[in-house]
């Protein structure tokens, strides 16, 4: 059986299905929260940095993407053909996954190379992003 919790309404629900178990009986429950994929906005971010890193360093963007995705990215299985395969893809992150995923890269260009990413509570986010997206 499965349900979202939304409201408060719905959580008691789960909790009363879950107190009229047969406590004689072997039950099992998976309690997963699922969290929606990461979104345009957190990718276009991404990209804008990768693009501002390339313009400090000299750094190739798609080449820092590989990099980063291989130092920061958590690894994910997918199954292909019977056959499970440990991956790392920005793609596959949900949208938690991807904040932690872009904290670390600010984290570290600040700290090994000086550099600082802006975000969108930056006041001049919009100017900086303007110039950065492609």
């Amino acid at each position: 059986m499965k349900f979202p919790i939304k409201d408060e309404y719905s959580r008691q629900h789960a909790i009363n299905i879950l107190k009229a178990c047969d406590l004689k009986k072997d039950n099992m429950f998976e309690l997963k929260q699922i969290r929606k994929k990461r979104t345009v906005d957190q990718n276009a971010l991404m990209w804008c940095w990768l693009n501002f890193i390339e313009a400090e360093t000299g750094n190739d963007a798609d080449f820092m993407h590989e990099w980063f995705k291989e130092k920061f990215c958590p690894e994910k299985s997918k199954t292909f053909n019977g056959v499970e395969i440990k991956i790392k893809s920005t793609k596959l992150l949900d949208t938690k996954e991807k904040t932690d995923y872009l904290e670390k890269i600010k984290i570290f260009m600040m700290e090994k190379a000086q550099i600082y990413l802006m975000s969108i509570n930056d006041p001049q986010f919009h100017l900086f992003y303007s110039q950065y997206k492609k």
